[in-house]
């Protein structure tokens, strides 16, 4: 009896090893699998990257709005905004006399969202690029502009000022950038 029972002890041993030995086969199998698959798929990443098919993620920086602009003469600033510093900071005043109201987030200044709109119109300049020199959104670049012509028909009572700033950027939708360069990436300085 003693002898059987060992024997049967022995056999479910036997079994559980065996049964083991197969899960740590179909486990390799399934490791192995994994790994060509997730190799595969990096190697298809890789060729998409070089390839030009996935976009590749846009750096956004203010250091050109923060530390070149300010440094820039009057007439680079003229030829970048199409406006004198004097009128910048009359418009600014005029225009953003306060903080803009948001929910629940940060607005941006306004001296950026003044200087994207006015950047956007006086140049051709793209979205995207506009962006990346005043390190906020595409949606950003696109509300400060909407924001900035109802704010120039609405609130500038001074029709010549109105007028002028009118006139200046119909000319460029018209006759195309005023900008010397045909480039927009953001200028080294002076």
């Amino acid at each position: 009896m003693e002898k059987l029972r060992i024997l049967l002890v022995l056999q479910q041993v036997q079994a559980r090893r065996r049964r083991n030995a197969r899960l740590l086969q179909i486990l390799a199998v399934r490791s192995a699998q994994r790994a060509r698959q997730r190799r595969t798929q990096r190697a298809a990443v890789l060729w998409m990257i070089e390839n030009g098919l996935v976009r590749q993620p846009r750096v956004k920086s203010d250091v050109w709005i923060k530390r070149v602009v300010p440094t820039m003469t009057d007439a680079r600033f003229r030829r970048f905004f199409r406006v004198s510093r004097r009128v910048f900071k009359m418009l600014l005043r005029r225009l953003y006399p306060k903080a803009a109201k948001t929910r629940g987030r940060k607005a941006h200044p306004p001296a950026i969202r003044l200087g994207v709109a006015l950047m956007r119109l006086a140049t051709t300049c793209s979205v995207p690029i506009l962006s990346e020199c005043f390190g906020i959104s595409d949606g950003a670049v696109v509300s400060a502009t909407d924001e900035f012509v109802h704010k120039v028909v609405t609130q500038l009572k001074d029709g010549e000022i109105r007028n002028q700033i009118v006139y200046s950027f119909v000319a460029v939708l018209i006759h195309g950038s005023p900008v010397q360069s045909t480039s927009c990436s953001p200028p080294v300085r002076d």
